[in-house]
């Protein structure tokens, strides 16, 4: 049997991968799981379960557009066995990671063509109706985003974060430019405004925590006035500083 820390480098691997490799050695190892007895089926999903959500957000996504496109071409049989196993699966795990999931699941779902689309959006509504359902599973976690009758908050696509992470680096990397550029006295202003700027380049680029970059977007508009800087390089700092925190929070909008 292999390991958890295997399963992980096998996440790895297959994020990496091409699409087409990925799909077919994806859709080998589904139908390895699809042979095994049901507790065994539920098992070897859990492990490679736990190697897909140490990957990053980005080859997260990879792995499982790919796998629900897999899904989608199954027979129902097949695709509703492994999908209850997954429900399964997933119950050793925390709810975040459950809902993240999801949330990947319902992107992958809206990419796919209208006929697998079709298909898959009945199985998740399988679920929702309680015939595939497991207490705080994926249908729980759809549930709650649909609580009240409102729809779902929308999900920031891959592309869409690919782009605020590298328009937030490039709002960091002129702030750090700007403070030698501009005039920042002698009072420790340019320096606070280089840190500043670094860390709203780096942040997002590590795929860190949504608020440290909102952090330092929050200080760069409130370094000039520490630091008794005034005119250009004031109003620099304070637009750039507001630039960041906003794209930090829009993502955090369209992540939760």
């Amino acid at each position: 049997m292999q390991t958890g820390m295997s399963m992980k480098e096998m996440a790895a691997a297959l994020a990496r991968r091409p699409e087409a490799a990925r799909r077919t050695m994806l859709g080998d190892r589904m139908q390895m799981f699809y042979e095994k007895p049901e507790a065994e089926r539920v098992i070897a999903m859990r492990m490679m379960i736990e190697g897909i959500y140490s990957l990053s957000d980005d080859d997260m996504y990879k792995i499982v557009a790919t796998r629900t496109a897999l899904l989608a071409e199954l027979p129902e049989e097949k695709r509703r066995a492994l999908m209850m196993a997954h429900m399964q699966a997933i119950q050793a795990f925390p709810e975040e990671q459950r809902m993240k999931e999801m949330k990947m699941v319902q992107e992958a779902v809206a990419g796919l063509p209208q006929a697998q689309k079709q298909v898959m959006m009945r199985a998740l509504q399988g679920m929702m109706s309680g015939d595939m359902a497991m207490s705080g599973g994926m249908a729980t976690a759809r549930d709650r985003a649909m609580a009240g009758g409102r729809p779902a908050a929308p999900v920031e696509t891959q592309a869409e974060g690919q782009g605020r992470r590298w328009i937030t680096f490039a709002l960091g990397l002129w702030a750090v430019l700007a403070a030698f550029i501009f005039d920042y006295g002698a009072g420790g202003g340019a320096l606070g405004q280089a840190i500043g700027g670094i860390v709203a380049a780096l942040f997002p680029l590590l795929n860190t925590a949504y608020w440290l970059t909102a952090l330092a977007g929050v200080w760069l508009i409130i370094a000039p006035f520490i630091f008794g800087v005034g005119g250009v390089a004031q109003i620099v700092g304070i637009l750039t500083g507001i630039a960041i925190a906003w794209l930090a929070g829009t993502r955090a909008t369209r992540r939760s």
